[in-house]
């Protein structure tokens, strides 16, 4: 995972409020539901092709 210095996390936070893609909720920042959505669905699916095919097909019974 590529190292992010503190500027540019902050950056691509504020990047993402002014888009209005994170909201503030009692628990802190959070991401719109749609948004939160594609990335989870991003992100299975990047894990998915990192398995082998043996368990990718158990990943699939399971979601």
């Amino acid at each position: 995972m590529p190292k992010v210095s503190w500027r540019e996390l902050l950056e691509a936070l504020e990047s993402l409020e002014a888009r209005m893609f994170l909201e503030a909720g009692e628990s802190g920042l959070t991401l719109q539901p749609v948004i939160m959505e594609y990335v989870t669905q991003h992100f299975i699916t990047t894990i998915d092709r990192r398995l082998s095919p043996q368990t990718s097909t158990v990943l699939e019974l399971v979601l």
